[in-house]
């Protein structure tokens, strides 16, 4: 099933659709104001940021060691230069070196840069006078790939629980794990290599020291990964380095204790340094490798193979194999809460390129374990295709992540002298009973701004049996309120992620307005998820039009923000335009959806000050996604309003430059002279059926 780990979905489940709402980190929205607060570190002091909604104070970007450039590359993390002054908090920090490896990867930071050692830090923006718990999240990316800048690693949501959430950047690949005879000679620990797992030691030394400032137990801390980061888990309890850093630990899929990312040994790990360097640069020096750029290193690991470059027992992180030092006890014993996913892998992994039978399944089985075959047929059982296809996918996953957790697990029972706590998450996304996966391509909806997901119920009634997603876009309905600016990119860019995370393949993308350039940018980013495209009046200009973001505040920025209830402002609205010709039930939805809760009355779910942010930076040069359109291959229709407005009426005119469909490989035009910009909300019966022509 999807995994989008630090953050939640809020389902809505109608019998006639499935509505999602991503949650990056927050909830609601009821402070305008994004205020600052300062803290002083070991280092210096630190300027964050306090939510929108007034609930999280962040800080992003913080160093924890010294730039790994120059002289300092393969080399152990070294200390932080103090700096003078105040250093904002408020940005990520670049990620890893690394190149696109996983295509539901995206992120919110400047971009790869050997320089990357950063953590970020996530509190209750009023933290009790008790010490808080803390809990270091460490990513995965099968130690090439990732970022702690990625939404769905955002702490927000689960800081509001209580706890401080760190999370780190660490070095990957050839600038994580790369080992050499000249490296270890020049050690004063005689060992090369795990400079990634050193990282992360330094990263919870610097939460050793600091997190008391911020108002964290440093005698409280768990650390927590998924994947990569959950086999980085495995790891640091196993090292002596990491012992009394964290007094809990939580592994999310996947541990040092299988066949998944066997370690070498440092000799294996130092001849396969040389052999890269021979065959990269032609045996190449220390000093000449560490005067290549960055990007000639990283240029040249990607054409070695898989895991070239993984951890090894240098000696000093590890002593020895992980599993050895389990097996003696010679791990931290701390609790562990550690499991897997139901499904880890791919059936495909045991089939390769045979069909899915039951006789290819026996088959593949006698022939790789020959005379333990029926052993192996007792455990993974099956008497018809579809049994077979099931078992085979079960033996993937188990063979890829579950056994070394289960393994893991075992062993820390056995020697940790530590409560230990197993799961198997195998909740999948649930379909309505009518629905018929795969008879019809799934439909995407993204809103406008100032809108909601919940603002398409009355579009999806008319759409029936249909499997329907309708997302929360960020500064929206329940998702996050992250402080401002507002890009545009990213809104497209958190619409295919989530269509990653949910495996669309060959839906109906449909946006609204904002939501149209939205989904525009997310079918350029991920061509599978989409087969095609309806966008309804969609904010995208002209191409030369993107010059910069209005001068002057938007005039949503002073809309009323604070209702008594629903009713009220429908009450309010009900009469006066644009809303007079929208139909009923969807204004209704729209009140009754658009505000949260606050004391005893309500604020609207998208703030007048983040709604109006939105709209000053829409001709920001930032927002022109015309390259990416001329990258889009599938059908899209282009619906323009063409019914005339009063000249005051500035949002009721339609935003969409005239020339758009022209743009697509494969547009349409279609205008509509009886509607105004706001299409869906006057003729949901309408919109559904522009949808089911789509598909």
């Amino acid at each position: 099933m999807p995994d989008i780990k630090g953050e939640t979905m809020n389902i809505y489940r109608p019998t006639w659709a499935v509505l999602l709402a991503l949650l990056l980190g927050l909830h609601s929205a009821c402070a305008q104001e994004i205020r600052h607060v300062l803290l002083n570190t070991s280092d210096g002091v630190l300027e964050g940021a306090v939510s929108a909604d007034g609930k999280v104070r962040t800080f992003k970007g913080i160093p924890y060691a010294a730039p790994p450039v120059g002289p300092l590359r393969w080399k152990p993390p070294q200390s932080v230069s103090p700096w003078a002054g105040v250093r904002k908090a408020a940005d990520y920090g670049p990620r890893a070196m690394q190149v696109r490896v996983f295509d539901d990867m995206i992120f919110n930071d400047l971009g790869p840069s050997e320089d990357c050692l950063y953590l970020n830090l996530w509190m209750p923006a009023n933290p009790p006078k008790t010490k808080l718990p803390v809990m270091v999240w460490i990513h995965g990316g099968g130690f090439v790939a990732g970022s702690s800048s990625e939404p769905r690693q955002d702490g927000g949501n689960l800081s509001k629980k209580g706890v401080i959430v760190v999370s780190m950047n660490y070095r990957m690949g050839v600038f994580g794990f790369f080992a050499h005879p000249e490296l270890t000679k020049e050690s004063e620990h005689n060992a090369s290599g795990n400079y990634g797992l050193l990282d992360m030691v330094a990263a919870l030394q610097w939460v050793r020291k600091n997190i008391a400032t911020f108002g964290g137990d440093p005698d409280n801390v768990t650390i927590f990964g998924e994947s990569a980061g959950s086999f980085a888990v495995s790891a640091l309890m196993a090292s002596p380095l990491a012992k009394g850093l964290f007094c809990r630990a939580i592994g999310e899929s996947g541990a040092f204790l299988g066949g998944t990312l066997p370690t070498k040994s440092r000799e294996q790990a130092e001849d396969v340094g040389v052999k890269f360097a021979q065959s990269a640069f032609g045996a190449a020096s220390l000093d000449a490798l560490r005067a290549k750029s960055s990007q000639e290193i990283l240029d040249a690991a990607v054409k070695m193979p898989p895991n070239y470059f993984r951890p090894d027992i240098d000696g000093y992180f590890l002593p020895a194999d992980c599993a050895s030092i389990y097996s003696y006890g010679r791990q931290s014993h701390v609790p562990l809460l550690a499991g897997w996913n139901r499904d880890e892998g791919n059936f495909r992994a045991y089939f390769t390129s045979n069909a899915p039978t039951v006789e290819n399944f026996v088959a593949h089985a006698k022939a790789r374990y020959g005379a333990n075959a029926d052993a192996f047929l007792k455990v993974y059982s099956a008497t018809n295709d579809a049994q077979a296809k099931r078992a085979a996918q079960d033996y993937a996953g188990d063979q890829f992540i579950a056994f070394s957790t289960w393994k893991w697990i075992e062993l820390q029972i056995k020697t940790g002298r530590s409560p230990v706590f197993r799961y198997e998450f195998d909740q999948t996304l649930p379909l309505p009973a009518n629905a018929r996966p795969g008879a019809e391509p799934p439909i995407f909806f993204c809103h406008a701004t100032g809108f909601h997901a919940r603002c398409w119920d009355q579009v999806i009634a008319q759409l029936p049996g249909r499997h329907c997603f309708a997302l929360d876009i960020r500064g929206h309905g329940r998702s996050s309120k992250p402080a401002p600016p507002y890009q545009w990119r990213n809104f497209g860019r958190d619409v295919a992620e989530v269509a990653g995370a949910l495996r669309l393949s060959g839906a109906i993308g449909v946006g609204h307005s904002m939501g149209g350039h939205a989904v525009t940018l997310a079918a350029a980013l991920r061509p599978e998820a989409f087969s095609t495209l309806l966008l309804i009046d969609p904010v995208i200009r002209s191409r030369g039009a993107y010059v910069g973001p209005w001068k002057e505040a938007h005039f949503v920025a002073k809309r009323r923000n604070r209702w008594a209830s629903p009713e009220e402002m429908f009450d309010r609205f009900q009469n006066r335009a644009p809303f007079a010709t929208w139909d009923r039930a969807v204004l209704r939805d729209y009140c009754e959806y658009g505000l949260l809760a606050d004391g005893d009355g309500f604020v609207l779910a998208c703030p007048p000050l983040i709604e109006a942010g939105i709209y000053e930076n829409s001709p920001a040069p930032a927002s022109d996604i015309y390259a990416e359109i001329d990258t889009v291959r599938i059908p899209v229709r282009v619906v323009r309003a063409g019914k005339p407005v009063d000249a005051s009426d500035v949002m009721g005119k339609s935003p969409t430059a005239p020339e758009l469909a022209s743009s697509f490989v494969h547009g349409t035009d279609l205008v509509l002279t009886g509607n105004s910009h706001f299409i869906p909300m006057e003729a949901p019966a309408l919109t559904a059926k522009l949808i089911a022509d789509r598909g």
